[in-house]
């Protein structure tokens, strides 16, 4: 497995960084607040990904199986105004983050 030696995501990486599984941690998605739709950059991460939107309770609102590319939108457009958990997930890996729709 070769090594990474540049920075990812503004995420500066020893030289020696071996990633084990997915680089879940350097996901990320803009804008936030957002009311259309939210990009999400996968960075160095590829494969399929368990993508949820949450109401504060855990309810899933919205639930999609999106493939790891270079600009993936989510549609949100029909999320009312409030705050919202997304929650990015591939196997035993998962990050949760806030998401306020205007």
């Amino acid at each position: 497995m070769a090594t990474i030696d540049k920075a990812i995501s503004g995420v500066d990486l020893p030289p020696n960084f071996i990633p084990i599984g997915p680089c879940i941690d350097l996901i990320s998605f803009s804008p936030n607040p957002a009311s259309d739709y939210v990009s999400i950059d996968f960075g160095l991460s590829v494969g399929n990904y368990d993508i949820s939107i949450m109401d504060l309770t855990g309810k899933v609102l919205k639930s999609e199986k999106i493939r790891a590319a270079a600009d993936v939108k989510l549609n949100i457009s029909d999320l009312n105004v409030g705050m919202y958990l997304v929650r990015i997930q591939k196997g035993k890996y998962v990050k949760t983050s806030k998401l306020s729709v205007l």
